[in-house]
């Protein structure tokens, strides 16, 4: 068995709801290990745009019947630009 947990990041204390580009977190824990968007260094994800593109590889990967797929989701990464 797979479990998928997610969760929605509340930083605003007037916050007045869940909207499309809310920062969060995913968990992916099954019979082999997990996976955290906590653990991963890179930062909070946009939680329902990650969401949404999970659930469109797990379907394409259900379709096909077999097979894999690398997923990142939608993180939050501060790159800064210096020259070289």
């Amino acid at each position: 068995m797979i479990i998928f947990e997610f969760s929605r990041h509340e930083d605003n204390p007037d916050d007045l709801g869940p909207i499309g580009f809310d920062f969060g977190d995913m968990e992916v824990v099954g019979d082999l290990g997990s996976a955290s968007s906590k653990d991963d260094g890179v930062g909070p994800m946009m939680i329902f745009v990650s969401v949404g593109v999970l659930l469109d590889e797990l379907c394409t990967l259900v379709e096909r019947g077999r097979g894999g797929f690398d997923y990142t989701g939608s993180s939050r990464i501060s790159r800064s630009t210096s020259p070289s």
